[in-house]
């Protein structure tokens, strides 16, 4: 319904059959989306939070630069790692969906804002994500950038980004260089 909808134009609920390129799009869609849910299990139990989440506002950057803001964050979940029963509350995480072959580790603030092949757009975009979402919710907590790399799913599953060469499971470990 969804194809039909957003990719052939189709009345919203039409469940035409599809055919030709949009079967395609629909097989491969298919296709990662076991992926994901297979590559999800291993990382099980998680609490999914919110999809297309909207933060919209102001973020400050230092006493002198404030900036409007509006962003939708693909996913936001919440992690058990040791099991949900372990102690603590779970690790939140800011999930970005990328399609590209996005760079997912980095030594310092240049490899984000350096303009030029090898910077990290996708690392840049979720610590916007994850300041504002910390400022919306007044959460002061550790929160993990994640991206789900579709194009690298099925041979390195769901990685944690690096940071000079270790997990990057908090982006407050960064935050001060980032701001």
């Amino acid at each position: 319904e969804l194809i039909n909808e957003r990719y052939n134009r189709y009345p919203e609920g039409d469940r035409t059959p599809l055919v030709g390129e949009s079967l395609v799009l629909g097989q491969v869609m298919k296709h990662f989306l076991r992926l994901m849910f297979a590559k999800e299990k291993e990382i099980a139990p998680f609490d999914f939070i919110d999809g297309e989440h909207k933060v919209e506002g102001t973020m400050k950057i230092s006493d002198s630069l404030t900036i409007n803001i509006l962003q939708y964050i693909d996913r936001i979940d919440r992690v058990y790692p040791g099991g949900r029963y372990a102690e603590g509350l779970g690790l939140l995480r800011i999930v970005d969906y990328k399609t590209g072959s996005d760079k997912t580790d980095f030594k310092t603030a240049d490899d984000l804002f350096t303009p030029g092949r090898e910077r990290r757009k996708a690392i840049l975009q979720l610590m916007f994500y994850c300041n504002a979402y910390a400022g919306k919710i007044r959460h002061s907590g550790p929160i993990r950038p994640q991206i789900y790399a579709f194009k690298t799913l099925s041979t390195s599953g769901l990685k944690p980004l690096q940071f000079k060469g270790e997990d990057f499971n908090d982006y407050r470990e960064f935050n001060d260089e980032f701001l």
